[in-house]
């Protein structure tokens, strides 16, 4: 796999996780107080009955660091456009540099929110 710079490695996950989830990558992502997050993906794209606005970190060393200020900065983001906030995270395989691992993260309270909608129906 040829080595990419950061801006392409970001660029090249933002447009996955938009393909994956069916949303819109932000022209601007991180560059733009008035396109907050990464990606978006619409209620009628959303597994979920509400948006989902995506942070996404890559990295070719392996490894990414996540702080609680991050976390916070994507939660009130996600919130002035009513949407779940997510990141996705895409990692090099230690063991295959060829290959990525993409991870996504999401509150607690989403997922035990989903596990009793789950449950209830």
């Amino acid at each position: 796999m040829p080595k990419l710079s950061n801006k392409q490695m970001s660029v090249e996950h933002e447009n996955f996780i938009a393909e994956t989830f069916g949303g819109k990558r932000e022209r601007a992502s991180g560059a733009s107080i008035t396109a907050p997050g990464d990606v978006f993906v619409a209620v009628r794209s959303s597994p979920y009955e509400e948006p989902i606005l995506f942070e996404c970190k890559v990295s070719e060393s392996g490894g990414v660091s996540i702080s609680a200020a991050g976390i916070q900065k994507i939660r009130e983001e996600a919130a002035t456009r009513g949407a779940r906030p997510m990141v996705a995270l895409r990692l090099r395989n230690p063991y295959d540099k060829s290959k990525h691992i993409d991870v996504i993260v999401k509150l607690l309270d989403d997922e035990l929110e989903d596990i009793s909608w789950r449950c209830s129906h």
